[in-house]
């Protein structure tokens, strides 16, 4: 077997991609942080990305490659220079 068999797989280029204000396609996912029915948290390269809508459910989610598939109404998405959500007590400090 190759050195590279078995190893950790390149995660892709963060990317998102909207279709019909149905679908969210995103790359380059670090870690979802939250997930509810009108509201996704994902931890990228660039930022946190949160996408709000109603009735959200994740279609498909593969951490080895950074992909993450949400559907249902999407209302808006946003980008916070924020990597590293702050504890409680740091955000009643602000």
């Amino acid at each position: 077997m190759g050195e590279g068999q078995g190893g950790a797989r390149a995660r892709e280029a963060h990317t998102l991609t909207i279709t019909g204000r149905e679908k969210v396609l995103i790359t380059g996912v670090d870690q979802v942080d939250f997930f509810s029915e009108e509201l996704v948290c994902a931890r990228t390269e660039l930022g946190t990305l949160q996408v709000k809508g109603r009735g959200l459910h994740m279609v498909d989610l593969s951490g080895e490659r950074g992909r993450l598939l949400v559907e249902g109404q999407v209302a808006g998405v946003s980008y916070s220079e924020e990597r590293q959500p702050k504890s409680l007590w740091g955000r009643l400090l602000q």
